[in-house]
C-alpha cells in the first residue's frame, strides 16, 4: 500500500484547524484522494476534540499544583538527605568494624569477664529461692492496693 501525498495537505490541515476551509480547498479535497482523507480525518478529530472538551470539565489546577510542589519538596529533601544517609551507613559499618577489632584484640579480657559473669550467675542460682520468696511477698503487697481499689469500686457501683 502506497501512501499518497499532496502538496496542499498542509494548507488543508491549517484551514481545518482554524475552521477557514474555502471553496477552492473543498473542491481540491473532493478531487484529490489524499486530501479528501485528510479532510475527513481532521474533521472527525476536531469534532471528537470538541465533544471531549465540552463533556469533561478540567479539574481545579490548585490541588494538582499543590501536589506537584509537595512532590518537588519531597524530592529535594531526599536529594539533600542522600549524603547524610551515606555518612550514617559508613559510620555504622566503621563502628561494627572497630567493635570487631576491639573484640579480637581484647579477647582474653572478654573471656575473663564472661567467666566472672558465669560465676555471678552460679551465685545467683544459689540465692534463687530467697529471691523468689521475696518477689512473691513484694508482688502480693503491690497487688493489695489494686485489689482493695477494685473491691471499693465494685461496691460503689452496686450501691448506685
Amino acid at each position: 500500500m502506497k501512501l499518497q501525498h499532496c502538496a496542499r495537505e498542509a494548507a488543508l490541515l491549517d484551514a481545518v484547524r482554524t475552521d477557514r476551509c474555502d471553496e477552492d480547498l473543498r473542491a481540491h479535497a473532493a478531487s484529490c484522494a489524499a486530501c479528501g482523507e485528510v479532510l475527513l480525518v481532521a474533521r472527525l478529530m476536531n469534532s471528537h476534540a470538541r465533544e471531549v472538551a465540552s463533556s469533561a470539565p478540567l479539574p481545579d489546577p490548585g490541588p494538582i499544583w499543590w501536589k506537584a510542589e509537595l512532590q518537588q519538596r519531597r524530592d529535594a529533601a531526599a536529594r539533600a538527605a542522600r549524603p547524610i544517609v551515606l555518612a550514617e551507613k559508613v559510620a555504622q559499618i566503621a563502628g561494627i568494624a572497630v567493635g570487631g577489632v576491639l573484640l579480637i584484640w581484647r579477647w582474653p579480657l572478654v573471656q575473663e569477664w564472661l567467666s566472672a559473669v558465669s560465676a555471678l550467675a552460679e551465685g545467683a542460682r544459689a540465692m534463687a529461692p530467697i529471691f523468689q520468696a521475696n518477689l512473691l511477698l513484694i508482688g502480693s503487697l503491690a497487688l493489695l492496693p489494686l485489689i482493695l481499689a477494685l473491691s471499693l469500686l465494685g461496691t460503689a457501683r452496686a450501691s448506685d
